[in-house]
């Protein structure tokens, strides 16, 4: 059974999803986040809503990986896919730490790299 979860991106990665320019979608999990991404699998959907609250967009999940550290990350997926285009692995890391809760939240949870095609 597919599961369907709405996420907030910023507007930059709401327009690269929209385009097709942004196919990898980072996260962690918190104590207050209403998705556990141990839970997200293949074929669930995301509904990725722009900040701005203007704009949705539907995607279907093709591949989660959960990596310890941010490093491992972007090691692992190279740096095309994120949507600031850092130049080095440690740029990447720095940029993704940023968000808020983050940099210890990766300490906790680790950090998934969830895969998706747009459906919609």
């Amino acid at each position: 059974m597919t599961t369907q979860y709405t996420l907030e991106v910023n507007n930059r990665a709401f327009r690269a999803i929209k385009s097709g320019l942004k196919s990898v979608e980072y996260r962690t999990n918190s104590v207050s986040s209403k998705i556990n991404f141990n839970n997200l699998k293949e074929g669930d959907k995301i509904k990725f809503f722009s900040e701005l609250g203007n704009d949705e967009i539907l995607v279907e999940v093709i591949r989660v990986t959960h990596y310890n550290t941010s490093k491992e990350l972007f090691k692992s997926e190279g740096l095309n896919n994120s949507s600031s285009k850092p130049r080095t692995i440690e740029d990447a890391v720095k940029r993704l730490e940023t968000f808020t809760d983050y940099k210890e939240n990766i300490k906790k949870f680790g950090v998934f790299a969830i895969e998706f095609q747009v459906i919609d």
